[in-house]
């Protein structure tokens, strides 16, 4: 009963500690910084016989996965900023699939932001692989992809390029632009897609680049509510392994209000 009246008269005269200032990840649909490769966490229950935490990609923090999780790992080598960083070996089974949103609710207006190195990445020209796609998921019927991220090696000069580009799915077709990127250091990778004003657009270490969409093109799509991580459609050239970190969605542009400063490395998952 003591115990109960000392806290009683703490509430009462408002003598409690104040709330916690709330991470600035709040602000994402989702993000992963990579960085919990020391969390030794083997599942909720003890019969859990899945993937670790530090054993590949923290499957946990995705809806559904496919391929051989030990291809991807957390390692130091990846980290662009201080901490680990996701070293993904090339593999065209692999892919992570996570929601934007909770309860796959759709968005209309999507940022990526993510940090790319190529490094160790072997590819002969013409080779060319996906690393994401865009989808809108629909509760047991297909996916309708919406949108693609596709790495290519130009055989003309052997340079690496990244083409961002919109799926039009009724022809299986295509749409988009492709820039050249470093084969040898880090990048910044960012993508736009902007429904309500017709726009899909790209910035490559802060230069911006539009896709030449035709009018209306966008406006009468459904939004977006998945994105895959993946290397499909990888050509039998290319082999290695690439370098991610810091990948985050919102809904306005990560680095123009919205920065990647707050010193928490547990990432914000959306179920």
């Amino acid at each position: 009963s003591q115990v109960t009246s000392n806290v009683f008269d703490r509430f009462l005269a408002k003598n409690y500690p104040a709330e916690p200032v709330s991470s600035q990840d709040t602000e994402y649909f989702f993000i992963d910084r990579f960085n919990c490769d020391n969390l030794d966490h083997d599942g909720v229950l003890p019969s859990y016989i899945g993937p670790k935490w530090y054993e590949g990609v923290p499957t946990h923090n995705y809806m559904e996965w496919s391929g051989d999780v030990t291809k991807v790992r957390y390692t130091d080598a990846c980290g662009v900023g201080g901490g680990s960083g996701l070293e993904m070996t090339i593999d065209p089974d692999l892919r992570y699939q996570t929601q934007i949103k909770t309860n796959w609710a759709t968005t209309d207006v999507l940022f990526t932001r993510f940090y790319l190195n190529f490094s160790n990445l072997v590819m002969t020209g013409g080779d060319e692989f996906f690393l994401m796609r865009y989808y809108t998921a629909v509760d047991g019927g297909p996916n309708d992809t919406q949108a693609s991220i596709r790495v290519r090696n130009r055989p003309s000069d052997g340079e690496f390029t990244i083409r961002f580009e919109y799926n039009f799915p009724e022809s299986n077709s295509t749409i988009g632009l492709a820039v050249i990127v470093p084969s040898d250091q880090w990048f910044l990778f960012e993508t736009m897609w902007d429904k309500p004003n017709n726009q899909m657009s790209m910035w490559v270490d802060g230069t911006r680049y539009d896709l030449p969409l035709t009018a209306d093109l966008l406006t009468g799509r459904p939004g977006l509510n998945r994105v895959d991580i993946l290397n499909n459609g990888a050509d039998a050239g290319t082999n290695g392994y690439i370098c991610l970190d810091e990948l985050g969605f919102a809904d306005q542009r990560i680095g123009q209000g919205l920065e990647f400063t707050q010193e928490v490395y547990l990432p914000l998952i959306t179920r």
